[in-house]
This record gives C-alpha cells, sequence and structure tokens, in this order.
C-alpha cells in the first residue's frame, strides 16, 4: 500500500451500519486513523468547508447512493467539482450489487451529469471486499494526486534548503505527515529545513509534544532543522511547555537565510508612472515559466506585451482564470492568467489537439499541472539565482471559473500591473497584485 493512503483524510457520507463496521475495521486493521463520518450532504459539505479553510484537504469521499436521494447527490458532487480546494478529489460512489438491467444501468450513469467522462469518480460495488477496495482507491488515488499524495504541508525546495508549510489547523494526520517527512529525510537530505507557522493559531498540547518528539531527532541526526512564523499565542505555550530548545519562537525565514548565509537578493523594484511597484526578480522568473510551460506541455508559443496599470480588474465574459498565489520574501501576491470565452474555447481545443484532454474535468486538472510546473520553473530559476537567490514561503496553484466567481475573486485587490500575453489563438491577460505591507 501506499503509504500516503495511510496519513489520506477520507469521508464517509451515509449511515450504512455495513459500510461504517467495513470502515472501522479495514481501516484500524492498516493503521489508519484519517476517517470522518457525515449523515447527510449537508454535515458532509460543512465538514469539508471547515476543514479547506484550514488548508485541511481530504483525499476520498464515499458515498453510500443507497442512503441519499438524486437531487442530494447531484448537489454534492457538484458542490465538491466546483470547490476551488476539491475539484481533483476522488468520488466514490457506494452501491449495492444490482441485477444489470436497463434501469440499474440508468441510474448509475445519469445519476449526475458527466459522471461517464469524469476519471476522478468510481462505483464500488457493496458488499465491499478488502483487497478489491484498497486496489481501487489506491489506482484512483495515484491517477488524482501523483504517487507522492496531496500533503497538508506544503514543500517549498528553494536549492540549499527546503521550507515545509504547515496547515492553519494541525491534527493526527498532519502528525503522521510530519512522521513520514522524517522518514522521507533519512532516505534523502533536502539541505537546511524550515518548518513554517506562520498560518497556525493554536496546536494542543499533545500534538505540540508529538511535534517536538520530531524535531528533536531531526536536528540531533541532522542539526539544520529550523522553526519560524510563531503567534503570541504559540509563542506563550511553547515557553510554558518548556520547548524552546526545540522551537525558534522568534525565528524568521529571513533571519534563517542570513545565519546559513544564504545570500537573499537586491530587492529592485520596477515602478510604473502611477507608482505601482512589482518586485523585477519574481515577475521575470514567473514570465519566463509561462512561456516555457506553454511552449512544453500544449506547444503554444506565447508573447509578452507592454506592461499597464490597473486599478481594479473588469475583464468581460471571463471563462476562467489559472491563479497562482505566492508568499515569500521577495514577492507576495497573487499571478493571474485571465482567458475571455472566445480564447478559453480557442485555448481547450488546442489542448485537446496537443495534449489528449477532453471533458472539463480533464482540462482543469491539466491545467492544476500547468500551473504546478510553472511554480517549479519559477522557484527553480530563483533558487539556482538566475533572477537572484530567494526562498519562497509558499506557492498555491487554483483554478476558477465564471465570470461572476473570477470577478469576485479579484474585487478588493490592490492596484497591479496587466501584461496583455498574444498568441495564435489570442490574447489574454497576466495579472500581477502585489499584498499590502
Amino acid at each position: 500500500m501506499n503509504p500516503h493512503l495511510k496519513s489520506a483524510r477520507y469521508l464517509h457520507v451515509g449511515k450504512s451500519k455495513d459500510s461504517t463496521t467495513f470502515f472501522e475495521k479495514s481501516f484500524s486493521k492498516k493503521g489508519i486513523i484519517g476517517l470522518s463520518n457525515a449523515t447527510s450532504d449537508k454535515a458532509a459539505k460543512e465538514i469539508l468547508e471547515k476543514h479547506a479553510q484550514n488548508g485541511l484537504l481530504f483525499h476520498f469521499i464515499l458515498v453510500d447512493v443507497d442512503e441519499i436521494n438524486d437531487n442530494q447527490l447531484r448537489q454534492l458532487y457538484r458542490y465538491v467539482r466546483t470547490h476551488d480546494e476539491l475539484a481533483n478529489t476522488p468520488f466514490i460512489l457506494l452501491e449495492k450489487e444490482v441485477d444489470e438491467t436497463p434501469d440499474a444501468f440508468e441510474l448509475n450513469t445519469s445519476t449526475i451529469e458527466d459522471w461517464a467522462e469524469d476519471p476522478l469518480s468510481m462505483i464500488i460495488k457493496k458488499p465491499l471486499i478488502e483487497d478489491i477496495f484498497w486496489k481501487d482507491l489506491q489506482k484512483i488515488f495515484t491517477e488524482a494526486f501523483g504517487e507522492d499524495g496531496l500533503p497538508s504541508i506544503k514543500r517549498n525546495h528553494g536549492g540549499k534548503f527546503c521550507l515545509y508549510m504547515m496547515p492553519g489547523r494541525i491534527d493526527d494526520i498532519v502528525i503522521k505527515e510530519i512522521e513520514l517527512i522524517a522518514k522521507e529525510v533519512e532516505k534523502k537530505y533536502p539541505g537546511i529545513m524550515i518548518f513554517n507557522f506562520k498560518n497556525v493559531q493554536d496546536i494542543n498540547d499533545s500534538h505540540l509534544r508529538s511535534i517536538s518528539g520530531t524535531l528533536s531527532l531531526l536536528k540531533k541526526d541532522f542539526g539544520q532543522v529550523n522553526s519560524v512564523g510563531f503567534g503570541t499565542k504559540l509563542k506563550k505555550k511553547i515557553t510554558t511547555m518548556g520547548l524552546n530548545s526545540i522551537f525558534d519562537i522568534n525565528g524568521t525565514i529571513d533571519g534563517v537565510l542570513k545565519k546559513y548565509k544564504i545570500k537573499l537578493p537586491n530587492r529592485k523594484k520596477n515602478t510604473s508612472e502611477n507608482g505601482v511597484q512589482i518586485d523585477v526578480a519574481a515577475i521575470k522568473s514567473f514570465i519566463s515559466a509561462i512561456v516555457s510551460t506553454y511552449g512544453e506541455m500544449v506547444g503554444l508559443n506565447i508573447r509578452p506585451e507592454k506592461p499597464t496599470k490597473v486599478e481594479e480588474f473588469q475583464g468581460k465574459d471571463i471563462e476562467f482564470a489559472a491563479i497562482i498565489e505566492i508568499d515569500g520574501p521577495l514577492f507576495a501576491g497573487t499571478l493571474s492568467q485571465v482567458f475571455s470565452r472566445p480564447v478559453s474555447d480557442a485555448l481547450f481545443e488546442h489542448m485537446s489537439r496537443k495534449s489528449q484532454v477532453k471533458t472539463t474535468q480533464e482540462v482543469v486538472r491539466f491545467t492544476d499541472l500547468m500551473l504546478a510546473d510553472i511554480s517549479d520553473k519559477a522557484m527553480q530559476k530563483l533558487a539556482n539565482g538566475e533572477n537572484g537567490e530567494v526562498g519562497l514561503n509558499s506557492i498555491v496553484p487554483k483554478v476558477i471559473y465564471g465570470n461572476a466567481n473570477i470577478l469576485k475573486e479579484f474585487s478588493g485587490n490592490n492596484a497591479g500591473i496587466n501584461i496583455p500575453i498574444s498568441s495564435n489563438i489570442g490574447t489574454f491577460d497576466f495579472l500581477i497584485n502585489k499584498k499590502s505591507s
């Protein structure tokens, strides 16, 4: 079994005694602790949203279709597939074995639109058989998340160091993931390790002791283990529990980089005539990465045009936006690729010819892969010193559909820079919005 399956989160929707008993026995046998239960579609949405707000995502949604009506199932499926953070989550239907009559087949294929075309959806027949169940989940898990899974702790490699961005809430699964990181480090040392607790408001005593124990062992074995970004509440708790020797409660990213003599670049600014400032090194890296990724992954030659200042983006007839949220010492803000409907349609058609993507869900997944590739390329350029040496605290890609949703995303943003990107399928916008200082 892929070890990441053991540190995955599973949401079971339904009240089936058979399913609940199966999960309790099989999960306990395999040492899996990440199972949550919801008795209705409404309860499932509340659990998913609460976890997503803290950066904790589910890897599987398992629905007993015999206990949920068609409309509830349809709404839950649409909620998952249109949620920024959940769009790629495998959606599994647990269904009683029935005779293969036309009526039964009709239920399987028409309950949810696009079901047959969704590569991240699956029907598993009940009664559940352990070997078949885990084999099916292993297959769809790898297709959805790759061999490395969907970590709650985001990893960003910066050449000489690796930064681990902790999620907003620490639960048992995150503790398991930290232990898994320690095992990974034993096999392949990533360089200077920096654990960033910037998003964490509080940690319960038990979890804090577990983290301190793992970091203590890493420090003993490797030495170069650092923790940064603690808020007032956590600083007080760490001090009270006597863990200051493990956690540097006043640590900062810049402080760690200086400690190990990792040179930060001069923070050159490019100031527009209207006073908008952007960080040249980071922006150049991402523009270069976008040009490279479009050429390599979809065979599209794109050309950046002259930048202009925008007070607030007011696009019309927008189909979708591919957005990268960045938080780092050199640049903090969003880089967005925004496509109008005609250009979006042309791009999807081009993708289908060049990359064999056919359905909307495949386009979304492929766009996610492109964003990840853009992020990786830009990070490497920064880390290797091509545009200066610097570490980004976090890079979060996401895809948003619909004119209203996209304008809502940009609502309230600071003034930014728009770089039109021209190509043989049309022109789209590359927007740079910096966070407030």
